[in-house]
Protein backbone atom coordinates (compact mmCIF):
# COMPACT_ATOMS: atom_id res chain seq x y z
CA UNK A 1 0.00 0.00 0.00
CA UNK A 2 0.73 3.83 -0.82
CA UNK A 3 -0.12 6.65 1.12
CA UNK A 4 0.45 10.35 0.23
CA UNK A 5 0.07 12.92 2.74
CA UNK A 6 -0.47 16.85 2.03
CA UNK A 7 0.35 19.21 5.29
CA UNK A 8 -0.19 22.70 5.54
CA UNK A 9 -1.88 25.22 7.38
CA UNK A 10 -5.38 26.65 7.18
CA UNK A 11 -6.64 30.28 7.61
CA UNK A 12 -8.04 31.46 10.93
CA UNK A 13 -11.22 30.87 11.36
CA UNK A 14 -11.62 28.49 7.91
CA UNK A 15 -10.75 25.74 10.03
CA UNK A 16 -14.47 23.93 9.60
CA UNK A 17 -15.03 25.51 6.25
CA UNK A 18 -12.23 23.25 5.39
CA UNK A 19 -13.36 19.89 6.84
CA UNK A 20 -16.53 20.85 5.31
CA UNK A 21 -14.98 21.23 1.88
CA UNK A 22 -12.98 17.44 2.74
CA UNK A 23 -16.13 15.49 3.63
CA UNK A 24 -18.17 16.69 0.89
CA UNK A 25 -15.88 17.55 -2.02
CA UNK A 26 -12.23 15.69 -1.87
CA UNK A 27 -13.82 12.47 0.24
CA UNK A 28 -16.70 11.68 -2.30
CA UNK A 29 -14.45 12.26 -5.26
CA UNK A 30 -11.12 9.86 -3.57
CA UNK A 31 -13.92 6.82 -3.02
CA UNK A 32 -14.68 6.60 -6.40
CA UNK A 33 -11.05 6.25 -7.47
CA UNK A 34 -9.55 2.88 -8.21
CA UNK A 35 -7.52 1.62 -5.68
CA UNK A 36 -8.93 4.06 -3.03
CA UNK A 37 -8.39 2.67 0.67
CA UNK A 38 -9.03 5.15 3.04
CA UNK A 39 -8.59 8.93 3.96
CA UNK A 40 -7.81 10.79 7.17
CA UNK A 41 -7.72 14.37 8.00
CA UNK A 42 -6.15 15.71 10.99
CA UNK A 43 -6.20 18.97 12.41
CA UNK A 44 -4.36 21.30 15.29
CA UNK A 45 -7.44 23.63 15.88
CA UNK A 46 -5.44 25.95 17.45
CA UNK A 47 -2.60 26.77 14.57
CA UNK A 48 -4.60 25.45 11.48
CA UNK A 49 -1.93 22.99 10.56
CA UNK A 50 -3.72 19.83 8.78
CA UNK A 51 -2.59 16.34 7.61
CA UNK A 52 -4.47 14.72 5.06
CA UNK A 53 -3.44 11.39 4.73
CA UNK A 54 -5.19 9.59 1.73
CA UNK A 55 -4.00 4.98 1.22
CA UNK A 56 -3.81 3.50 -1.98
CA UNK A 57 -3.59 -0.35 -2.81
CA UNK A 58 -1.09 0.65 -5.16
CA UNK A 59 1.73 3.36 -5.76
CA UNK A 60 0.36 2.76 -9.38
CA UNK A 61 -3.18 3.69 -8.57
CA UNK A 62 -2.09 6.29 -6.29
CA UNK A 63 0.09 8.09 -9.37
CA UNK A 64 -3.05 7.58 -11.70
CA UNK A 65 -5.33 9.42 -9.45
CA UNK A 66 -2.70 12.04 -10.64
CA UNK A 67 -2.54 11.68 -14.01
CA UNK A 68 -6.74 11.42 -14.36
CA UNK A 69 -6.74 15.06 -12.79
CA UNK A 70 -8.20 13.72 -9.52
CA UNK A 71 -5.84 14.82 -7.13
CA UNK A 72 -5.63 18.04 -8.84
CA UNK A 73 -8.98 18.92 -8.69
CA UNK A 74 -9.40 17.74 -5.51
CA UNK A 75 -7.08 20.15 -3.87
CA UNK A 76 -8.30 22.91 -5.92
CA UNK A 77 -11.21 22.41 -4.20
CA UNK A 78 -9.56 23.09 -0.59
CA UNK A 79 -7.26 25.22 -1.56
CA UNK A 80 -8.91 28.61 -0.91
CA UNK A 81 -9.13 27.61 2.69
CA UNK A 82 -5.01 27.24 2.83
CA UNK A 83 -2.97 30.01 4.37
CA UNK A 84 -0.34 29.12 2.15
CA UNK A 85 1.36 26.68 -0.42
CA UNK A 86 0.79 22.66 0.82
CA UNK A 87 3.22 20.21 0.94
CA UNK A 88 2.85 16.64 -0.59
CA UNK A 89 4.23 13.81 -0.41
CA UNK A 90 4.14 10.39 -0.87
CA UNK A 91 4.97 6.80 1.31
CA UNK A 92 5.29 3.51 1.47
CA UNK A 93 2.76 2.01 4.31
CA UNK A 94 4.90 -0.40 6.01
CA UNK A 95 3.01 -1.10 9.13
CA UNK A 96 -0.67 -0.52 9.69
CA UNK A 97 -3.41 -1.94 11.89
Amino acid sequence: MFARVVTGMIQHGRVDDATNMYKDRVLPAARVQQGFQSATLLSEPTTGKFVSVTVWDTEANLAAGEARGYFSKALAAIAPFFAGPATTERFEVVAQD
